[in-house]
């Protein structure tokens, strides 16, 4: 189960227990809407110690794709 909770401005998703920033692209569109439709770079952390620039793809099929 995936939940997402903001707190303070932060945003961070609750997975399985442990609770990480935007840990991919589909994390980011679903935590901030405005997203949708703006493909680009984005940074994206896969777990709590690694930040990663890739590139996100937000409008195909519904978009938070992450492309690398």
């Amino acid at each position: 189960m995936c939940i997402i909770l903001k707190k303070n401005n932060l945003s961070v998703v609750q997975l399985m227990g442990y609770f990480f920033p935007e840990m991919d692209c589909f994390a980011i569109l679903k935590i901030h809407s405005n997203t949708s439709g703006h493909d680009g770079v984005y940074t994206i952390h896969p777990n709590k110690a690694t930040r990663r620039n890739v590139f996100c793809d937000m409008t195909t099929d519904g978009g938070g794709w992450t492309v690398s």
